[in-house]
């Protein structure tokens, strides 16, 4: 049965309650119907091994196109989740393209260049604790809000740095990222906030192709063949391939023949929508990262023993914190590419199907019967897949992991007397990612910087 034929259980937009939603959705099925913000139907795949399967399955797509109720207009324009459909990046692509797309930055982006950020890493965790230790709320014994002031600023200055985005830039490059998952934007706000990154991260193309730098922005300049005005148009249609939004104006370009390889240099648009996955995507999941950890460890206080013992790495706490609650709740979309069978659901030609990272991490059947606790000591952590699996593996994983491995120590041995605040931590409004709109906490006991 198509999924016009289903009952569909609505997810909940504002993400209250990932796991608890995640649990019931898993004990449906491996496949699940669910009703997505607008009244948008989708498959969602709650079991670890199924997700998986999916990942590395051929039969599913990555390329809007293959979306029949995209296509027809049936999804609107302004549908909250739409950007992620529009953008011409990696993420949206599958097969040649995104080998193309996905090449520029594997070749920058190496494990050597992730590890030697680590002094850089270290240095602005450092820079970070010590205005923690400054703040007026932190001498007064109130909470202060630490992913604002720490689990933030950390990883998009890492990001900024690693891709060349100056320093004047960063400021308006940090406000317009937390703007595009501002929950109580209107349509109108929300398209000018995408404009205006869009903008920024055009600009710093144009000053990376005329005054290269050794960052990661550059070598996708090198990949790229279009003019700088171009880089301002990115609802013209550039060919078949380029999902602009149901309705909107669009000019294509004619279609490239069939069986004709794709081109190997990143267009204009492709340029700015992968620098916009690597910074956006780069430091939000990372923040999430750093606040589920945090926030784990604090209420897990016999877990946090281990670690301060050393009876357990940091590295530990990272993993078993992307199993147990991994920054990204639900991901869109892979595309049937023909009707098909996944775990006896019958998915129709071109319906979307969603990946439910948080149901993965606690499922029982992958994680054994504790799957539901958080223990520093299971082996079943290294099983997870929160960054990917296969050739949809996060590039930016390996810097993730080293922000969290550096920052998360460093914290701890700085505020030994750290401690949650009272009051229900309040979640992030979202569909996608899973973390906590704000992590107050009480930073006592400080240690002086060494």
């Amino acid at each position: 049965m198509s999924l016009a034929a289903v009952p569909l259980t609505p997810l909940d937009p504002h993400g209250r309650d990932h796991h608890g939603e995640g649990a019931r959705l898993r004990a449906q099925g491996a496949v699940v119907a669910v009703e997505l913000p607008g009244g948008v139907a989708a498959w969602l795949v709650t079991r670890q091994e199924t997700g998986r399967q999916v990942l590395a399955d051929d039969r599913f797509t990555k390329d809007p196109a293959r979306w029949g109720a995209w296509q027809r207009g049936d999804v609107p324009a302004d549908w909250p989740l739409a950007a992620m459909l529009t953008l011409r990046n990696m993420t949206n692509v599958s097969g040649a393209d995104h080998r193309r797309l996905r090449a520029p930055l594997a070749r920058a982006f190496t494990a050597r260049r992730v590890r030697a950020l680590e002094p850089r890493v270290a240095a602005l965790t450092g820079e970070l604790l010590d205005a923690l230790a400054r703040l007026p709320a932190r001498a007064a014994g109130e909470p202060v809000d630490l992913r604002a002031h720490f689990a933030h600023p950390l990883p998009i200055r890492v990001i900024c740095e690693l891709f060349g985005v100056p320093g004047h830039r960063v400021p308006r490059v940090r406000e317009l990222c937390a703007g595009l998952f501002d929950s109580t934007a209107t349509p109108e706000e929300a398209v000018a906030t995408h404009t205006a990154l869009r903008q920024e991260l055009a600009e710093l193309i144009e000053e990376r192709r005329t005054h290269p730098g050794d960052d990661l922005t550059t070598p996708l300049v090198e990949a790229g063949d279009e003019t700088p005005a171009a880089l301002a148009a990115p609802e013209i249609s550039e060919g078949p391939e380029t999902h602009p939004a149901p309705g909107a104006a669009a000019t294509p370009a004619a279609p490239r023949p069939a069986n004709t390889p794709a081109p190997p240099r990143l267009s204009a648009p492709e340029l700015v929508d992968t620098l916009m996955l690597m910074i956006v995507a780069g430091h939000e999941t990372t923040v999430s990262l750093l606040v589920n950890a945090v926030r784990a460890l604090l209420t897990h206080p016999a877990q946090l023993e281990l670690l301060r013992r050393g009876q357990q790495p940091w590295s530990a706490a990272v993993e078993e914190t992307l199993r147990w609650d991994p920054p990204v709740a639900n991901l869109p979309f892979r595309y049937a590419r023909s009707d098909l069978e996944l775990c006896g659901r019958a998915v129709c030609e071109g319906e979307p199907v969603l990946l439910g990272f948080t149901a993965f991490g606690r499922d029982a059947e992958q994680h054994g019967p504790d799957a539901d606790v958080f223990d520093l000591t299971s082996d079943t952590a290294r099983g997870h897949i929160t960054f990917g699996y296969g050739i949809h593996h996060c590039l930016g994983a390996p810097l993730a992991r080293l922000e969290a491995a550096v920052a998360l120590p460093a914290l701890f041995a700085r505020f030994p007397g750290l401690s949650l605040a009272q009051g229900d931590p309040v979640p992030l409004s979202s569909l996608i990612f899973n973390s906590l709109s704000r992590l107050p906490v009480v930073l006592e006991g400080a240690r002086p910087h060494r």
